[in-house]
């Protein structure tokens, strides 16, 4: 069964860290506070606990969008060891790092480049319906995962503002999940 998704421009991350680590007044999150769910999975209660033992230290909070990439996989290392604190069987971690590098390509597209967007768009559907398919229906797991990777990818202020642009460049175009399973 096809699904259609309307993709608009929305507060997607509406507290950043100030950069250096630091919450703008009177707010804190994933972004800042990394041992907190994100709103889109706080209410959930079996959420994913990122604990600081496992999550990466340092966090890269860099000025950088791009952020270290050592390994040259397309994602950011911190990221990537999160990634592998997860506990996660080989075909579910092949599937959250394959939506991280989408996540992380958002970070350096070009978004007065809206075909760009679109293709960069789908790949990161096809992306999430692979980790969705890696776990058992029903299980709030690889929503969870996903919303950690995207609140880790965007951490500062300025990935921040770059993944709101990639969304604001998605503005009033309509997607379709795909409709076959997706995993390479």
């Amino acid at each position: 069964m096809k699904r259609l998704i309307l993709i608009s421009v929305a507060a997607v991350l509406t507290a950043c860290g100030g950069g250096r680590g630091q919450p703008m007044k009177g707010e804190a999150s994933l972004l800042t506070n990394p041992a907190a769910p994100p709103a889109s999975v706080a209410s959930t209660p079996s959420s994913v606990d990122p604990s600081p033992a496992v999550l990466p230290d340092p966090l890269d909070r860099s000025r950088s969008l791009g952020g270290a990439d050592r390994d040259n996989n397309g994602v950011r290392d911190d990221v990537d060891a999160w990634i592998t604190a997860q506990g996660l069987t080989a075909p579910q971690k092949m599937a959250v790092v394959r939506m991280a590098q989408t996540m992380q390509q958002t970070m350096t597209l070009d978004t007065h480049d809206k075909d760009a967007a679109r293709a960069l768009a789908n790949q990161d559907f096809a992306a999430i319906d692979c980790v969705r398919s890696t776990f058992e229906p029903g299980s709030p797991k690889p929503n969870q995962l996903v919303a950690q990777v995207e609140a880790l990818t965007a951490n500062t202020r300025e990935r921040a503002q770059q993944y709101i642009k990639y969304n604001g460049a998605l503005n009033g175009m309509a997607f379709e999940m795909p409709a076959t399973p997706t995993c390479k």
